[in-house]
């Protein structure tokens, strides 16, 4: 009895350590690898600073109304484009995120230049107010003919 339950135990510990072997490297294996970061849509002002001779030396998008939160972002291409073209400007940025020593930098694959939308504000009597639109909306008349047998 006293042989069967060390077999027994010997063959659980062989198991254990067998599985926690095999287990182990799959997990270093899958946090040393990087993560794939999917690309996101930002909207934001895009803030330039510039040195003396009038080179771009870093480019922020800064996003949010009420809090504010401005992110890096990386001088390649496609930044230093940015910065020339949309400087002081607002923007929709697809852009990857990366967490680069504590801060978040953006890298932009594409962007284009919000536009502003008027909005309509209809006043008490029902007319637009000047430089609004107004925009109404009436049933469609609709007409049956009897079916021809």
């Amino acid at each position: 009895m006293k042989g069967q339950l060390m077999r027994t135990a010997a063959a659980l510990l062989l198991v254990l350590g067998v599985s926690v072997a095999y287990a182990a490297p799959q997990k270093a294996t899958k946090s040393s690898q990087p993560s794939k970061a999917q690309a996101q849509t930002y909207v934001g002002t895009v803030d330039v600073s510039k040195d003396k001779a009038g080179d771009v030396t870093a480019v922020k998008l800064t996003v949010g109304t009420k809090l504010k939160h401005s992110f890096n972002v990386t001088l390649d291409k496609k930044g230093k484009e940015l910065a020339e073209k949309m400087a002081g400007k607002q923007v929709h940025a697809k852009a990857l995120t990366e967490k680069k020593n504590g801060t978040k930098w953006l890298t932009v694959e594409e962007y284009s230049a919000v536009t502003a939308t008027k909005q309509t504000t209809p006043t008490s009597e029902g007319t637009p107010k000047p430089g609004t639109t107004k925009t109404t909306s009436t049933p469609a008349k609709t007409t049956s003919t009897p079916a021809k047998r």
